[in-house]
């Protein structure tokens, strides 16, 4: 004997009934959701729009200013400068010629002390009269010697008396037969000289033998 199946179809329509109305809603909620992205993009892609637009204007607005100041202002600005010019001529061809001005007149200083070599240095005559002529040195160079030599540039040698010496201003002065000299310096005026004059020293800070005459 056959069976006979029963279908309930009221019962399958209420079930497929809530089915279709869940995917409608879930349909229904991804629209809104892409709408929403599509809202929110626009407004993203309008607000870099409207930004874009305020740089470029306010790019004009300063244009604009700069263009007014320089045509009105920058333009006309005159600028003055004072310039001092000074007509510089160069004559230094050397020192020769002061070289061999007082070259004569420099001596070298030998010193002794209980017959040994104590102490050398350099000096120059600066004046002389009927008798005697003047050596200007160095207090250290004859300071505490007991026998003082001049060498001068025709290589001859003398014994010189220490006149009197400043320990202090570092000075002293000798004498010697006027004879003896060949020259004397001509002493100028540190009140003429002037920044970027040429000076030189000619001597023997040491001794004789390191003076070439």
């Amino acid at each position: 004997m056959a069976s006979k199946k029963v279908v309930d179809v009221e019962a399958e329509e209420k079930e497929i009934v809530p089915k279709k109305v869940i995917k409608k809603e879930e349909k229904k909620e991804e629209l809104e959701k892409i709408e929403v992205k599509e809202e929110v993009k626009k407004s993203n892609d309008e607000a870099h729009k409207v930004g874009l637009v305020y740089a470029l204007v306010t790019f004009v607005i300063c244009l604009v200013i700069f263009a007014f100041v320089y045509e009105f202002y920058l333009k006309n600005l005159v600028v003055e400068t004072t310039k001092l010019v000074k007509d510089v001529t160069i004559t230094d061809k050397g020192i020769a010629d002061a070289v061999e001005k007082v070259y004569d007149s420099v001596v070298v200083i030998q010193t002794y002390r209980n017959g040994k070599t104590y102490s050398g240095g350099t000096g120059f005559v600066y004046k002389k009269d009927d008798k005697k002529a003047y050596i200007i040195t160095n207090h250290h160079v004859v300071d505490s010697s007991d026998e003082v030599r001049v060498k001068f540039s025709n290589e001859k040698v003398i014994t010189a008396k220490v006149v009197g010496t400043d320990e202090y201003a570092d000075i002293a002065v000798l004498s010697v037969d006027a004879d003896n000299v060949k020259d004397v310096a001509s002493i100028g005026k540190s009140v003429d000289m002037r920044v970027g004059d040429t000076t030189f020293t000619v001597g023997a800070p040491i001794d004789s033998e390191t003076f070439s005459w």
